[in-house]
């Protein structure tokens, strides 16, 4: 056992010779055992972080922190004061252009797999409730920069492109919005902007991806008669803004604007079809008239046309339902 004594690059056995070198390096495996089988007081660290330690170290020195904790906090040196602007510019100045000393070194493979290993571990721990209380109260107010948001969507471009979630975490995700409205989960200020923003997007939206076959047969009548329309339309104007079916504007012959619906006869309930009902029939009854009334006090004028009535319906028979509708 050759152990390196405090004078650099010189063995006990260099220094005092094979035998003093034995009794030396014996005495010293002895206060190893009787180190490490003696159990130690356990104290809190003075710095205030709550942390219990061995109160004395390897050499039995008794100490009050825990490694590093000595400069932190109120210990700390630079605790409550403030770097002026004169200070940070004259540092900026000092640092401008000073290339990082580790800059152009290769990292050994020994010291990646280390890396490698703790940021695993670090994964795999979980933070408590103390310390998840603390990153909070540290980020509490902090707004990042639009330049900062930049930098962090650049770096992570393309690194979830392709990353599939696991079942769990869907299970997880789902379990932890299940119930829960926009104001439980995001608070009452948030909810009303998605809320907003959701709202702009459904407008933008069009829907149905495809036109019915009913829609589709009274566009094609609209065409022949040479009377201009549009599909789809959002109507915001109302309370219960939704996107019309066909809506067409004030032109020539046509003193007001005029909304046609064509109603399925199984969704929108047709009285004279009797198909059976669901729990959402009423619903839907009760929204169709109240989106009639609305439209009517804001000065549409709206023409229903159910799915049996388009179906055995001719250009004569369409020409007439609509300028019934367009006598005002």
């Amino acid at each position: 056992m050759s152990t390196r004594s405090s004078i650099k690059g010189m063995t006990y056995e260099e220094k005092y010779g094979i035998e003093k070198a034995k009794e030396i390096n014996n005495k010293k495996s002895k206060a190893i055992k009787k180190f490490y089988g003696k159990k130690q007081e356990k104290i809190l660290c003075a710095c205030g972080c709550g942390t219990l330690f061995d109160k004395y170290d390897s050499s039995w020195r008794p100490r009050k922190y825990l490694t590093h904790h000595r400069v932190k906090g109120k210990n700390h040196p630079m605790y409550g004061k403030k770097v002026s602007e004169e200070t940070k510019q004259k540092l900026r100045v000092v640092l401008k252009g000073r290339s990082p000393p580790n800059k152009g070194v290769k990292m050994s493979e020994r010291l990646k797999k280390r890396y490698e290993q703790s940021w695993i571990k670090s994964r795999e721990k979980r933070l408590t409730e103390e310390q998840k209380r603390r990153i909070g109260i540290a980020l509490k107010g902090r707004v990042l920069s639009d330049e900062t948001k930049i930098k962090i969507s650049l770096a992570n471009k393309g690194k979830l492109i392709g990353r599939k979630i696991s079942k769990s975490t869907k299970e997880k995700i789902g379990l932890a919005s299940r119930g829960k409205t926009y104001e439980e989960r995001h608070g009452i200020e948030k909810a009303k902007k998605l809320r907003e923003l959701r709202r702009i997007h459904k407008s933008k939206q069009v829907t149905p991806f495809k036109d019915s076959s009913i829609e589709i047969k009274i566009q094609e009548f609209l065409t022949k008669l040479h009377i201009e329309f549009f599909t789809h339309k959002y109507i915001s104007e109302i309370s219960h803004a939704y996107q019309c079916d066909i809506l067409i504007p004030i032109q020539k012959g046509i003193n007001k604007k005029i909304i046609i619906e064509c109603d399925g006869c199984f969704y929108h309930c047709c009285p004279i079809c009797k198909n059976k009902k669901y729990w959402w029939t009423e619903k839907s009854i009760e929204l169709d008239k109240m989106r009639t009334k609305e439209l009517e006090e804001k000065g549409f004028k709206v023409i229903r046309l159910w799915e049996h009535e388009i179906n055995e319906m001719a250009i004569d028979d369409f020409k007439n339902k609509f300028n019934g509708g367009n006598d005002e």
